[in-house]
């Protein structure tokens, strides 16, 4: 949300880092893409925000470098160049779009989702699920893309039936989802 934007920007009134490594789920990483865009920008936070709100294009330079540690298989969020912002006074949904915002490392480590919860492994692979078949029939599709989408859709077939409760997931399922999750990822950017 703009208020965890906020919060995370507070934390760094004395300093400005060199790099930020982005550690959780798409929402964490996505909130670690925002803070880069606005150290990446000379706007005070208000009229960041502004920007955000009012999707008016933001002056990005580069600057601070960003890594990326997914701990879910869901979002795909660690290779694409989009951020999702909620703002939840107004219930409103804001998306950022930069290649400045792209992390310029991501290591997808499967062992940091083992102690995933089996709803949020469900529910965070049926969304890098939908994303890959988003993918395909999207206006922007492209070969890449679709080839993918393809791989994604593929270990999805062959992994979420077998998704059916907590002892269900082996660490190979695991491996799989974080797999799918990055070719997802990969293709609603191509």
């Amino acid at each position: 949300t703009l208020k965890h934007i906020q919060l995370g920007i507070d934390l760094l009134p004395e300093w400005r880092p060199d790099l930020l490594i982005a550690f959780g789920g798409g929402s964490c990483l996505d909130l670690a893409k925002c803070i880069k865009a606005y150290l990446n920008c000379t706007l005070s936070f208000a009229e960041f925000a502004k920007k955000l709100t009012t999707n008016d294009p933001l002056c990005l330079a580069r600057g601070v470098q960003s890594i990326a540690l997914p701990t879910t298989s869901g979002t795909g969020s660690d290779v694409t160049p989009f951020a999702s912002i909620w703002d939840n006074d107004n219930k409103t949904k804001f998306s950022l779009c930069s290649e400045l915002i792209r992390f310029d490392a991501s290591y997808v480590d499967p062992e940091l989702t083992y102690s995933l919860p089996y709803e949020i492994t469900l529910n965070s692979a049926l969304d890098a699920f939908n994303q890959a078949s988003e993918s395909i029939w999207n206006r922007n599709w492209s070969i890449n893309s679709s080839m993918y989408a393809k791989k994604a859709i593929r270990i999805g077939l062959s992994n979420l039936p077998l998704l059916s409760n907590e002892n269900s997931i082996t660490c190979k399922m695991r491996r799989e989802l974080s797999l799918m999750s990055l070719y997802a990822g990969i293709a609603i950017s191509e």
